[in-house]
């Protein structure tokens, strides 16, 4: 099963290289879901994957939704 960490430490993989591997924070996170800091930081906390963001992210990124099983 995959963890909620496992998929953040991806996302800011996917995130650093689409901008000259800068450090890439939870607020860019959220901002690239489109979700506010508030209310990722409480999925964070709760363990919640907000899937939906993440696959509307994948489509505008045009990158590949099973990288993230």
């Amino acid at each position: 099963m995959i963890i909620v960490h496992e998929i953040i430490e991806r996302l800011k993989d996917i995130i650093s290289k689409d901008s000259d591997n800068k450090k890439v924070f939870d607020k860019d996170i959220a901002t690239e879901l489109d979700i506010t800091q508030v209310n990722f930081a409480t999925m964070k906390n709760r363990g919640k994957i907000p899937y939906d963001k993440i696959l509307d992210f994948c489509a505008k990124k045009d990158f590949n939704k099973l990288a993230f099983i």
